[in-house]
C-alpha cells in the first residue's frame, strides 16, 4: 500500500506503530526515534508554514478564506497531447437579488450599467471550453518540453468584476493551462464594492477542493487606486519566473500558454502579448476572426493606442511561415501580456504614480524597447476578451471615484509618460493635450531608471521601433485654408478617412475653435510639405488630404506597364512613360486601397508574384510575395479596387495585356488600371509622395503631379483635383491665421 494512502487510512496510530517497530528492531533505536521525530516535526513545521503562504490575504494581513486541497494523486485530471491538464468544474450559485439586477429589464440598460450581456454570461457554462480557432501551422509547432520551461504566475486583477465573467477566467486558466506550466494564479481585488463579490470566496472554496494546494491565492486590497497599484502588488506576490497579467474578463483557448512561454524561455527580454480575440457582447461568443493579415500597436501623439497593420517587411521575423511569425510590436494594448519577472522588477514595475487606468501600457512599452528589451505579438496564442461597452469612470462602475476629477488624474498619467521617457518629443504631446505646466510630482525616480538600466534614448525608439511613426513638426503655425473665392474653408469633418469638404469659415480664433469643439479647420502646412490637421481628429490620429490617383477606368485610358522579372518568379511593374516609377503597396494602416505608385528602390513592397489561374484566358491573381494578399477589383467596373485577402476568384483575376495594361478580367466590360486622381482625407505617414503639395502662386497643387490644383465647388462640396487654369479663383487658397 503506497504510504500516503496508509497515512490517511490510520493516521497517528500508524505513526506510533512505526516508532515501536524502530526501537524493537534496530540499534541504537533511541537515536534514529530522536532523529525520525525532528524530521517529522521538521516536515510538519513546514507543511504549515506552506499553507499558511498559501492563504488568501486582505492587505491588513488577515486571512480571507481557506480551504482543504486535495492530494496530488487525488485530483481528477484529464491527459491530452502528453500534458496534464485540471478537469475544475463549477455552477454559478447567486442569491436571486443578483441574477434578477434592476439593469436586466432591458438590454439597454445591461449594457449602460455592465457593458455587455451579463444576464447571458451568468447562464453560460462556468467551465466552457473556447474553440480552437489556432491554425494547422499553429497546431503543428513542436515546443520545449514544458518540463523544461518555466513556471508562470498568472496575475489577475479585478474591480467590480461581475462573478460569471471572473470565475470563468479562472477556470479556463486551470482547465486550458498544462499543470507543468501553471504555477498559481494571483487574484487581487482593487477594492471592489459589486455586492456580488461577496459570494466570491464561496466559490473559490469549491475550486480550492479540486486543486493542488498554494495553486490560487487571493488578495484583497483596502485601498482603490487601479490598474497599476493592483499588479505591483500581484507581481510582488508572485513566486514563479513568468508574471502573466490577465484581465478579469477574458478567457483562455485552448493550447494558450505554451506558445508565449517558449518565446520568454528562448529570451527572457521578450515580453509577449496573446493574439486577443473579442466577444460577441450579446451572447458571448468567441469570435473567428483571421489573424491575418497581422496587426500591431502603436502610440499616437496623445499618448493613446492605436492597432495598426504590421509591415510585412519588417515586423516578422525571417525563416518562419508570416502567418505564424511572431509580429513585433512598437506598443501593447496594455491588458494581457507576460514577462519575466525579473525584468518586470529591473525595468522599475509600474510607475506608481500612475493611478486607476491609462497610461501604463505605453510607460510599459516604451521602457521594454528603450531599456534592451522586445517587444511581440503571438498568433498561436489565443484568448478571448469582453471589450467592454461602458463608461468606466460613471458612479454605477466607480462609485469611489465620484469626488475625483478623474479628467486631471488621467492627464497627469500621461504626462508622467511624457516627461520621463520622451525626451523634447514631449512638447509634442503637450501641444495636443494643452497639459502646459501640469504639476506632475516628482518623476525623478522613474528617470534614474534610464540610467540604472542604461536606456536609450525616444529618438532612437522612433528610428529603430516604430519607424512607421508619423511625427508632426514641434512648433508647426496653425492656419486656415482660405479660398479666395467665397468665404469658405477646407474642413477635414472630424472625420477620419474619406473626402475632404470645404464649409464656411468661422473666423474664430484657435482656442475658441477648439473648446467649441470647431478645429475641423485648424491645419498646419509642414516641413514636409503635407496639409495635416493640426490637432488629432477625435483624439487619435492627425489627418493629411493626400492624393489618390489609382483607379480603374476604360482601357483605352489605361496605363502601360514594363513588367520586369526578379528572382523567384516575381515581377516589378513600372510605369511605360517614367521607368524610375512603381507599382507599390502601401503600409497598410487600415486603408481600403493601399495601392499607389512611387519611386523605385530595394523594397519587398514593390515586388509581385503573378499565378496564372486560367491557362484558357491567361488570367490569374497579382499578389504580394506570399500570395496572401491579392489584387482585387472590389466587384467594381470603374473606381475604386484594393487589395484583399487571396481567395483567386473572379473580382482577383487580372490579365496583364500585350499592349502592357493590367487588366480585371472579371467580365468583358472591366477595367484597367489608370490614373484618376480624387482626393481624401487619411491618417498621415511619413515618406509618402501622395500627401506631398506645392503651395505655388496661391494654388495647392501635388508634388507628384504640377498640372493639377487643388479646387472646390462652393460651401459644401468636397475638394477634387483638376488641371490648373489661371484665373480660376476657386483653385486659389491663403493661410490665414484664424
Amino acid at each position: 500500500m503506497a504510504v500516503s494512502a496508509y497515512r490517511r487510512l490510520h493516521g497517528k496510530s500508524a505513526r506510533r506503530s512505526a516508532y515501536v517497530w524502530l526501537w524493537r528492531r534496530c540499534p541504537k533505536a533511541e537515536t534514529i526515534v530522536v532523529l525520525v521525530l525532528f524530521m517529522l516535526t521538521l516536515l510538519w513545521v513546514l507543511s504549515f508554514r506552506h499553507k499558511e503562504a498559501a492563504m488568501e490575504y486582505y492587505d491588513n494581513g488577515e486571512p480571507a478564506w481557506d480551504g482543504p486541497h486535495l492530494e496530488d494523486d487525488l485530483l481528477q485530471k484529464v491527459r491530452r497531447d502528453g500534458n496534464d491538464y485540471l478537469n475544475v468544474t463549477l455552477t454559478l450559485d447567486l442569491p436571486e437579488k443578483y441574477l434578477n439586477y434592476p439593469a436586466f429589464q432591458s438590454e439597454e440598460a445591461t449594457f449602460q450599467r455592465f457593458g455587455f450581456n451579463l444576464q447571458a454570461s451568468n447562464k453560460l457554462p462556468l467551465d466552457r471550453r473556447l474553440p480552437d480557432y489556432r491554425s494547422d501551422l499553429c497546431k503543428a509547432i513542436q515546443y520545449p518540453s514544458n518540463k523544461e520551461m518555466p513556471k508562470t504566475s498568472v496575475i489577475i486583477i479585478f474591480y467590480n468584476e461581475a462573478m460569471s465573467t471572473l470565475l470563468r477566467n479562472i477556470l479556463s486558466v486551470l482547465n486550458q493551462t498544462p499543470l507543468d506550466l501553471l504555477g498559481e494564479i494571483v487574484l487581487v481585488d482593487d477594492g471592489s464594492t459589486l455586492e456580488e463579490l461577496s459570494e466570491l470566496p464561496k466559490h473559490l472554496e469549491l475550486i480550492n477542493k479540486q486543486i493542488p494546494e498554494g495553486l490560487i491565492r487571493y488578495y484583497k486590497r483596502d485601498v482603490h487606486d487601479g490598474i497599476v497599484g493592483a499588479r505591483i502588488r500581484g507581481a510582488r506576490e508572485a513566486k514563479f519566473p513568468i508574471v502573466l497579467f490577465l484581465d478579469s474578463h477574458a478567457e483562455c483557448a485552448p493550447d494558450w500558454l505554451e506558445p508565449l512561454v517558449a518565446r520568454i524561455h528562448e529570451d527572457r527580454t521578450r515580453v509577449v502579448v496573446p493574439n486577443i480575440r473579442g466577444f460577441h457582447l450579446h451572447n458571448l461568443e468567441l469570435f473567428n476572426s483571421d489573424p491575418w493579415p497581422p496587426t500591431t500597436g502603436v502610440f499616437n501623439w496623445r499618448l493613446g493606442y492605436e492597432p495598426v497593420m504590421a509591415d510585412l517587411e519588417n515586423d516578422l521575423f525571417p525563416g518562419l511561415d508570416p502567418t505564424i511569425s511572431p509580429v513585433k510590436s512598437p506598443v501593447m494594448p496594455g491588458g494581457l501580456f507576460a514577462m519575466d519577472r525579473e525584468l518586470f522588477i529591473q525595468l522599475g514595475e509600474y510607475d506608481p504614480e500612475i493611478k486607476y487606468y491609462g497610461a501604463e501600457h505605453v510607460d510599459l512599452s516604451f521602457r521594454v524597447w528603450m531599456c534592451g528589451g522586445s517587444m511581440e505579438n503571438i498568433p498561436c496564442s489565443n484568448v478571448g476578451h469582453i471589450y467592454r461597452e461602458f463608461n468606466r469612470f460613471s458612479r454605477e462602475q466607480d462609485p469611489l471615484i465620484q469626488n475625483i476629477n478623474i479628467g486631471k488624474v488621467l492627464d497627469r498619467n500621461d504626462a508622467r509618460v511624457a516627461k520621463v521617457w520622451m525626451d523634447s518629443y514631449a512638447s509634442i504631446f503637450i501641444n495636443q493635450r494643452f497639459l502646459h505646466g501640469i504639476d506632475i510630482g516628482d518623476v525623478s525616480q522613474r528617470e534614474a531608471l534610464k540610467t540604472k538600466n542604461n536606456c536609450k534614448s525616444f529618438q532612437w525608439f522612433l528610428d529603430n521601433i516604430c519607424k512607421n511613426m508619423y511625427i508632426p513638426d514641434f512648433h508647426a503655425e496653425i492656419h486656415q485654408i482660405k479660398s479666395a473665392e467665397g468665404n469658405v474653408c477646407i474642413d477635414n469633418g472630424k472625420k477620419h478617412r474619406g473626402e475632404t469638404a470645404v464649409t464656411r469659415c468661422t473666423g474664430k480664433p484657435p482656442q475658441y475653435l477648439l473648446i467649441g469643439g470647431q478645429s475641423s479647420q485648424l491645419w498646419t502646412y509642414t516641413s514636409k510639405s503635407y496639409i495635416q490637421s493640426a490637432y488629432h481628429v477625435e483624439n487619435r490620429d492627425f489627418q493629411c488630404i493626400r492624393v489618390k490617383w489609382l483607379a480603374l477606368v476604360d482601357c483605352t485610358s489605361g496605363l502601360t506597364w514594363r513588367f520586369s522579372r526578379v528572382t523567384g518568379g516575381l515581377y516589378k511593374f513600372h510605369l511605360e512613360k517614367d521607368f524610375d516609377m512603381c507599382l507599390e503597396r502601401r503600409i497598410d494602416q487600415g486603408d481600403p486601397t493601399p495601392i499607389t505608385i512611387n519611386k523605385c528602390k530595394e523594397t519587398a513592397r514593390q515586388l509581385w508574384k503573378f499565378d496564372i489561374k486560367n491557362e484558357e484566358t491567361g488570367g490569374g491573381t497579382i499578389s504580394d510575395p506570399d500570395s496572401k494578399v491579392c489584387f482585387d477589383d472590389l466587384q467594381h467596373h470603374r473606381g475604386a479596387f484594393g487589395l484583399y485577402g487571396c481567395h483567386g476568384f473572379g473580382s482577383q483575376q487580372w490579365l496583364l495585356t500585350d499592349d502592357g495594361r493590367i487588366k480585371s478580367s472579371d467580365n468583358g466590360d472591366s477595367g484597367c488600371i489608370g490614373r484618376e486622381p480624387t482626393v481624401e482625407q487619411f491618417i498621415c505617414a511619413p515618406h509618402d509622395n501622395d500627401l506631398q503639395w506645392e503651395y505655388r502662386e496661391r494654388t495647392l497643387r501635388p508634388k507628384s503631379e504640377l498640372n493639377y490644383c487643388l479646387e472646390h465647388g462652393g460651401a459644401g462640396s468636397n475638394l477634387v483635383l483638376n488641371q490648373c487654369e489661371e484665373g480660376n479663383m476657386k483653385q486659389l487658397w491663403d493661410f490665414q491665421q484664424p
